[in-house]
Order: structure tokens, then C-alpha cells, then sequence
């Protein structure tokens, strides 16, 4: 369900004289019937079964007036008749699906958020379009209310908590050409050292000449630097260094906005990187390299994670791979063979037990060691199915830098024109309110929160964002995500039944093509096992957690679904009855086994009910389970 709009959703090649629907579900779209048959098997498992007409457990008729049962949204009826007729063979079913749901009520609440943990300079997850402006304002902003020229509006883009800019970058790569208006982002992070780095990559971006590209690419990415690259990045932190925001605004002709108070923090990062004796052989040089293969051998999980993934990746690519593993290396193709004589300072950091909250953080005080953390490699910020048809290599170490260099070359491009803009903010997200320039009149087309509900949850996260949510742009969306949600719910990360097990190992191997000798990682299974019930009942209980809703005589009870779909002014928009607007619900893992990919990852989108024009609910039935 994350192939774009106008490509086949089996082979992703763009079809382009007409499409084969898919017969059940009439979402799935083919460039042929063969792929269409092809993707029976994956395609079947989960969104056809989300998407197509269900079936009443009672009478076995199918169609789209079949409701879910209120109480386990796991059963399907016709009517009330239907639903009393099947009441022996659903009552079980219905009170284990609550029981479930009222035990995530009971960790969630346990659950403590903590502030800890490494700086978060590369993700786990893929950098996303976070307008996808083709199938939004360019297609349904319609009506009085239209701008003259969408081509030449401005939006502006909020991400709270960010982390690093792949988000930021993979939104300019996907502009439309008749786009031509500005962008502004919000970049937010309470770390930091995360948003350090973000300056100071996107001031090289803004001042340097094309021709740098390439060094940008390098200090981002790799572990170690040519003479060249370890040069400019020196001279950029000089430079950084004996700036403030108001010279940095100049410099960057009004690109770069950043406060003062975060200013003062930035620097001491800047300082502490340049500090640094980085020269390989120096008595003083840091030992990256060393420190970078402790943390490696400290985690077994992650090592045996990433040995089992070698085994699902094109053979072409495994060198490559291997060869990061060992040095950490992502530079150009030129300096494949070049002896890099310097380590990237700009891989260090805080310890994980340091908190990243930036007014309990003096970086100054610190001592900056090696703070990538094994589980997020380089390369995975870009999505394969982005990087294979721009640049195709064999070296995917090589392939990802080649990429990297395109995207910022684009970036310039727009930097230039004066239509990329960024104010920096390194605050908690939940006073952002406040800390947003009033000048700038920030109205949020997009608010991207990656995983803040896993932390905060839903209500905690939309309250202190909603009222930034453009009230104007019918197609202004705040979205979420949930990353852990598996742990909470039983059952929900991989079915606990042999027999189950052994179907799912089955449809993995047949629409893969896998060898039965072959290892197949547990995340190349997850796609086809349907866990929609399991994901609705969380929500459930989570959003219980957060409410405390009691009846009358003080009993839990867990919402219906429409009480959660409508939060702090916003609607959930109904990811079991259509394909979401801006990012995907889930991901797919098997058409892109370069990145290693959970498949876990649930994305919810949110409306303004004053634009919304599609109803919330479930058509449901009042649950008669007691």
C-alpha cells in the first residue's frame, strides 16, 4: 500500500497505457495482469482483506452494509439477528479481544517515558515524502477557498522531534516541477547534538557551490574523511563557531533561522567536534574505529540481526555491505580506493545514559565519544526503490553517497532560489507553541511527529500540535506513527499458533521464490500476517490508558472506535476502508530487501473536522457481549 500513485503495485514500474484493478478490493492497481497474479499472494494477505467487502460470521453474505461488532472489531455481522445467532462461537472471541485490549490499558500506563538513549543521527526507518503534493493540494484543493496558483504557494512543514534531515531532503527530491512556490521547515529536536549536526549540514548545503556536494554527502554519512572533506568540515565549524543567528540569517540569505538560546548550546557542540584530534595515527587521535566495533560486538542481537539480513539481500550488494560493517565507510566512488586519513568528529557525542533534554545538557561538560548506535546504519535512510533507478551500483555503500550527492545538488538548487527555508528549534515539542517565531506566521501544512505517541501517546501528542495544524488547507494533515506497538498486544508481532506459523513461512517462500534450505528473516513474514484487529484493539487500549474511562460503576471500558477517531478537533482518516493521503499505513519489507525494515511501523493520518468531509465511523453494531 506504499506504492506511489501511477506505479504498479507489484513490479513498481510506472504504468502508462491503463492499469489492471484489482478484483476484490478495486485499490490495488497493475500494470498487468501477470503482476497482478504475481501479487495475489502478498497483496491477498493483508490490504485486500482490509479493503474488500467482509463477509457476516452468521449468515456467511458478504457486501458493504456488514458491520463490525463494537466490541472486538475482529467479528463481522449483518445485523443484530445475525450477530445473536453466532453468540455462542463470538462470545469467547469478543471478551478475549477486550481482555487483550484492557491489558495494553494496564502496561501502557506502567510504561515510563525516558529521555535517555543515543543521539538519533541516523534512523531506522525510510526518509519519506511528507507532502506528496501530486495526490493533495495539486489534486483536491478545490473551490473558493483555492489560492490563485497552488504552483506558487507556500507551505511550511513542521517535524517535531526529527532527528536527522533524510525527512527533510526526501520531501525536496519529491517536489513536482510545477511546484514552484516555497517551503518552510520547522526542524525541530530536543537533543543538541542531533540538531547540531542538522546546522550544521544544512549551512554547507546553503553556502557551499555544487561542486561540494560530494564532501556533504561524506561528513553526513561516513565513519572517516579524505584530506579534502575533513578540510571543509573543519572550516565550517570555524566558521559556525565564531558566528551568532543574526550572522548566520545573512550568510544564508534569511535560509537559516535559529534562536539564540539554541545558538548557545549548538556552539559548545561545534566547539567540542573541532576540539577533536581526528588525524588516524596521531598519539591523541580518537579511536572511533575501535569504539564503533566494541559497540558492534556489545550487542549480539543486532550483529546476528544484520548476518541474517546478508542472507535476504542481493548477492551483488553483499560486499559492499560486509565491508561497511567492518570500517563504516560511505564515501564517492573515486575515494573507494583513497587511504582516509581522518575520522568524522561529527560521530560523536553524548553517551546514551545522558539525557537529551537541552536544558539538562552542557556539552561542554562532556566527554564526546562514538554515538551511533549499531541498529542505524547509514545507507537505510534511503528507501532502495528511490536510489536503484537514479543510480544503480553494484557497492550500495557507494550507490547510497551517489544518491545522498543528488538529493542535496536539488536542495542547492532550491536554497538558491530562495524557496527552501528552515528555522531551527531545539526545544521539548510539547512547547513548540510558544517557541515558534511570530514573525514567521507559521501555518503547519504538515506535522510529521515519527513516534511521539509511542512515548506521549495520541492525545499527548495531538493537544499541544493540533492548534499548528493549518485551519485553512483542506488537505493539512498531522500524522503519527507507532513503532512498539507490537509489545504491548499479544499476538500483534507474529502469531503464537504453529500451525499459523508454518502458513506463514509457506507464503513467504512461494511468492518470494525462497529456496526451502534458505534462512528467512522473521520481518520477510511479517507482511502477510493480517494484525488489523490486533492494531485496532491497541489503540483501544492505549487511548484507555490516556482517558481512564470508567462506566458508572467505575469499570474500565474501552472505547469504540469512533471515540478515538475523533481527538482534540481532529479525525483519524479510516485506514481499514482506503489508501492513507500523504504516507502510507504500513510499509512493504519484501520489495525492497536492502532496507531492513521491521514492518511493524503503523502511520496514522489526522484531519481538521472543519475540512474533513469523509465520516469517522465504523459502520458497527452495539456490541451485546457481557
Amino acid at each position: 500500500m506504499d506504492t506511489a500513485e501511477g506505479l504498479c503495485w507489484r513490479c513498481n514500474y510506472q504504468y502508462t497505457t491503463g492499469y489492471f484493478r484489482c478484483y476484490y478490493c478495486h485499490v490495488a492497481k497493475y500494470c498487468s495482469e501477470t503482476c497482478a497474479r504475481d501479487d495475489h499472494l502478498r497483496h491477498g494477505s493483508v490490504e485486500c482483506q482490509m479493503w474488500s467487502p467482509k463477509c457476516c460470521e452468521a449468515c456467511k453474505q458478504s457486501g458493504a452494509t456488514v458491520m463490525k461488532c463494537s466490541g472486538c472489531y475482529a467479528r463481522w455481522y449483518c445485523n443484530e439477528e445475525c450477530q445473536q445467532h453466532d453468540i455462542k462461537q463470538h462470545q469467547l472471541v469478543c471478551l478475549n479481544w477486550q481482555r487483550r485490549a484492557l491489558n495494553v490499558q494496564k502496561i501502557k500506563k506502567a510504561y515510563t517515558n525516558l529521555m535517555y538513549g543515543w543521539p538519533c543521527y541516523f534512523s531506522c526507518s525510510l526518509a519519506k515524502d511528507l507532502l506528496n503534493l501530486r495526490e493533495n493540494e495539486l489534486k483536491h484543493w478545490t473551490g473558493s477557498d483555492t489560492p490563485r496558483n497552488l504552483t506558487n504557494m507556500r507551505l511550511d512543514v513542521l517535524l517535531p522531534a526529527c532527528g536527522d534531515l533524510r525527512h527533510v531532503i526526501k520531501t525536496v527530491q519529491s517536489l513536482p516541477s510545477e511546484f514552484t512556490g516555497v517551503l518552510r521547515f520547522a526542524v525541530n529536536d530536543i537533543d543538541p547534538f542531533v540538531t547540531a549536526r542538522n546546522v550544521l549540514i544544512l549551512f554547507m548545503i546553503a553556502t557551499f557551490a555544487e561542486g561540494k556536494a560530494s564532501a556533504i554527502a561524506s561528513v553526513w554519512l561516513s565513519l572517516r574523511l579524505s584530506t579534502e572533506d575533513f578540510a571543509i568540515l573543519r572550516e565550517t565549524l570555524s566558521t559556525l563557531i565564531t558566528m551568532d543567528p543574526v550572522l548566520i540569517r545573512t550568510k544564508t540569505d534569511g535560509l537559516i533561522d535559529i534562536s539564540m538560546a539554541s545558538f548557545t548550546t549548538l556552539r559548545e557542540v561545534w566547539m567540542g567536534w573541532k576540539r577533536l584530534q581526528c588525524f588516524i595515527g596521531h598519539t591523541h587521535c580518537i579511536q572511533l574505529g575501535e569504539e564503533r566495533n566494541e559497540m558492534l560486538r556489545s550487542i549480539s542481537s543486532d550483529t546476528e540481526t544484520f548476518l541474517e539480513y546478508l542472507t535476504s539481500v542481493h548477492p551483488r550488494h553483499v560486499p559492499s555491505i560486509k565491508k561497511w560493517y567492518k570500517d563504516g565507510i560511505i564515501v564517492s566512488s573515486k575515494h573507494q580506493d583513497t587511504k582516509l586519513k581522518y575520522y568524522n568528529p561529527t560521530f560523536t557525542g553524548r553517551s546514551k545514559d545522558y539525557s537529551c533534554r537541552v536544558k539538562e545538557l552542557k556539552p561542554r561538560n562532556i566527554n564526546f565519544i562514538y554515538c551511533v548506535a549499531a541498529n542505524c546504519v547509514p545507507f537505510q535512510i534511503w528507501d532502495y526503490l528511490d536510489m536503484f533507478p537514479i543510480c544503480a551500483m553494484d557497492s550500495i555503500t557507494s550507490m547510497c553517497h551517489a544518491f545522498t550527492v543528488h538529493c542535496i545538488i536539488n536542495t542547492m538548487g532550491m536554497m538558491t532560489e530562495n524557496r527552501l527555508k528552515f528555522n531551527i528549534i531545539t526545544e521539548n515539542f510539547l512547547h513548540l507553541g510558544s517557541r515558534l517565531p511570530k514573525y514567521e506566521n507559521f501555518e503547519f501544512d504538515r506535522i510529521y511527529t515519527s513516534d511521539l505517541i509511542d512515548y506521549y501517546g495520541t492525545a499527548g501528542v495531538l493537544k499541544p500540535l493540533e492548534p499548528l495544524l493549518n485551519k485553512y488547507n483542506p488537505c493539512a494533515a498531522l500524522i503519527t506513527e507507532t513503532e512498539n506497538w507490537t509489545d504491548f498486544m499479544e499476538e500483534a508481532d507474529f502469531p503464537s499458533d504453529s500451525l499459523e506459523r508454518l502458513e506463514l513461512l509457506k507464503v513467504t517462500m512461494i511468492d518470494n521464490k525462497h529456496k526451502q534450505d534458505k534462512c528467512i528473516p522473521r520481518d520477510f513474514q511479517r507482511e502477510y500476517y493480517n494484525n488489523t484487529s490486533h492494531f485496532i484493539n491497541f489503540l483501544r487500549g492505549a487511548w484507555l490508558a490516556e482517558s481512564e474511562n470508567t462506566d458508572s460503576i467505575g469499570h474500565m471500558t474501552l472505547p469504540i472506535w469512533s471515540e478515538f477517531a475523533a481527538c482534540q478537533n481532529l479525525i483519524l482518516r479510516d485506514f481499514s476502508k482506503e489508501r492513507n493521503h500523504v504516507l502510507a499505513f504500513k510499509e512493504r519489507v519484501n520489495a525492497r530487501a536492502i532496507n531492513m525494515i521491521r514492518g511493524s511501523v503503523r502511520t496514522l493520518e489526522w484531519y481538521r473536522k472543519t475540512v474533513q468531509t469523509r465520516s469517522i465511523d465504523y459502520p458497527q453494531i452495539e456490541c451485546t457481549v457481557n
